[in-house]
Parts: C-alpha cells; structure tokens; sequence
C-alpha cells in the first residue's frame, strides 16, 4: 500500500476506534454503576443491618451460656475451658455463636448476589460482556464496509476476530469469578476471628479467676465485658467486611477495564493496513482505498480545467497534436 494510502487508512482505522474505546469507557461506567447499586445500596445496607442485629442479640447469646443446664446451658467445666481458650473449647466455639445473627440477616441477600449462575453480580457482568462484544462487532462490520470490502470478502476476517473477542472477555469473566467466589466466602470468616480478637483481654481477666464463687464471677465478667464491646465490635466487623467488598467491586472494575483496553489494541493489530498480499481482505482493502484516490484526483482534475484561461487550453491541445504516434510494430 502506498504511504498516502496508507496514512489515510489509520487516521481513519484511529479515530473509528477512539470512538469505540469512548463507548466502551461508558459502558464500564455503567458496569460500575451497576455494582454501586449490587455492593452499597444493597448487600452493604444489609450488612450494616446485620451488625446492629448481631449487637441486640449479644446479651441474649452470653447469657443462654451461663444459663441452668435445664435452661439450654452449658456444663460449667465446658464453660470455663471455652473461657480459658479464647471461647473454643471441643464444639463449643462462643465467637462464632455470637457471629451467627449477622451472618443469618446477610445471608439471602448475600446468595443473591454471588450464586454461581444467576448471582446479581454475575448477570451485570454478563449484559456488560454482550454489550461490549455487539459493540465491536458492529464497529468492523461497519468499517469494513465503509472501505468499500464486501461481506463476503471479510467474513473469515470477522467471524475470527468476533471469536477472539468472545473468548478472551468470557475467560476474564470465568476467571474473576473463580476469585471472586473464593474471597466472598473469606469475608464471612472475618467476624468469629474479630471477635476472638476484641474479646481476648476479657477472656484472659476471666481465667484467671480464682476462689469462692470463681464460676459466677466469671459469668458475670464475661456477661459485661460482651455487652460493653458488643456495639463498637460489630459495626468494625462491618466495616472490614464492606472494605473487603469494595475491593472485590474495585478489582472486578479494574480487570475489565483492562480486558476492555487489550481489545482495544486487539482490532488495531487486526486492522493495520500492513496485511499480507496473498489475502483476499488486503487486495479488497487495497482496491478501495485506490478507487477512493482515483476520485479524488478526477475532482482535482476537473477543478485544474475548470481554473484554466482559453491560452492555456489551447497550448494543451497544441502540444497533444504535436506528439508522434505511437509505433503499431516493427518490420525487419
């Protein structure tokens, strides 16, 4: 291809796919938009909920465990070697007893939003996928047209590049969900451990009581020392879990806008007007462009007569007629 064919060819490939790049930025907007509405107007607002339900029923909780053992309590040795080991002892695991509400009121909503098929996040990420892949199909068919390359010509050319497109944006997909699904679960095991945590100077003031009486106090220890923390430590926990949440959003986010950018650079590989020759596209492409030239020149031509003064036509003429023939053949 010539170099001024060739340079009209990627001012237009260029400015074709900023435009498609723009779009696809504005749809990554709405993906992000899209989760905001998933992660914080929703599962967050259920987690906050979950917090303030978990800290109402603390009290209820510790005092079922010091109850009569008719009342649903526990064996009192049970209970002080659960003390003594941070409030796990065999299957007795206080942390996660006091966890329970919260993960209880989160957990509907929780499904919801990241079951393995129709999960609320898997079905934006789905329509983003479909939009974007429409969007990329619609522009080269359209490109190639406006270049004058028939459909016929260019449908191998396409129907791999729609292939490639597919195949890498659905493997980001599979491949976030992998994760995804992963650290979605690992945020529910923050809140026993946070628990243990803020809970660990009291259970250790607990064991070490001694003397008359020993059983009760550490009873009435424990009791108090849940309900001074109980308020301050479940909106913490939810606090780490939305931070936790955001991330997953963010890194969600943050690989499809780079998956979005590959193709991209992906189509400007494709359409580089430096094909082989042997291809059927690049000759067609190739054709195009020069038939678009040739017009260019007749209007130019057309122009150039149209400003000529009558001299000027007739030394034209007069130089044509003068021109020798053109010899037919050659005889010996």
């Amino acid at each position: 291809m010539k170099p001024s064919k060739q340079s009209f060819t990627k001012v237009t490939i260029d400015s074709k796919l900023q435009n498609l790049k723009s779009s696809m930025d504005c749809n990554l907007r709405k993906l992000r938009s899209d989760l905001d509405d998933i992660f914080d107007k929703n599962l967050i607002v259920k987690l906050r909920d979950g917090a303030r339900a978990a800290a109402k029923e603390a009290n209820n909780i510790s005092n079922r465990w010091g109850a009569q053992r008719g009342e649903g309590g526990l064996h009192h040795r049970t209970y002080q070697a659960a003390v003594k080991r941070q409030g796990v002892y065999l299957d007795v695991d206080f942390n996660t007893e006091l966890a329970q509400p919260m993960i209880t009121k989160i957990a509907f909503t929780w499904g919801n939003t990241f079951m393995a098929v129709n999960g609320s996040v898997w079905k934006a990420l789905d329509e983003f996928k479909n939009v974007i892949l429409q969007e990329r199909k619609q522009f080269l068919d359209e490109l190639l047209l406006d270049f004058g390359i028939p459909e016929k010509a260019s449908k191998a050319f396409r129907e791999v590049q729609d292939r490639h497109a597919s195949i890498k944006i659905s493997g980001t997909i599979k491949d976030i969900q992998d994760v995804v699904s992963i650290d979605h679960r690992a945020i529910h095991g923050i809140a026993a451990p946070y628990i243990q945590s803020c809970l660990s100077d009291v259970y250790k003031e607990c064991a070490e009581i001694k003397g008359k009486g020993m059983l009760e106090r550490v009873k009435s220890k424990l009791t108090a020392g849940i309900d001074e923390k109980r308020r301050a430590m479940f909106e913490q926990i939810a606090d780490g879990m939305t931070n936790e949440l955001h991330a997953i959003k963010n890194k969600i986010i943050d690989q499809l806008t780079q998956k979005s950018n590959d193709l991209i650079k992906d189509l400007n590989s494709a359409l580089e007007p430096l094909w082989d020759d042997n291809t059927i596209l690049r000759r067609h492409f190739s054709q195009a462009v020069g038939k678009f030239a040739l017009k260019v020149k007749g209007v130019l031509e057309d122009f150039q007569s149209a400003a000529e003064g009558p001299s000027q036509k007739r030394q034209k003429l007069q130089a044509q007629s003068e021109c020798p023939e053109p010899v037919q053949g050659c005889s010996k």
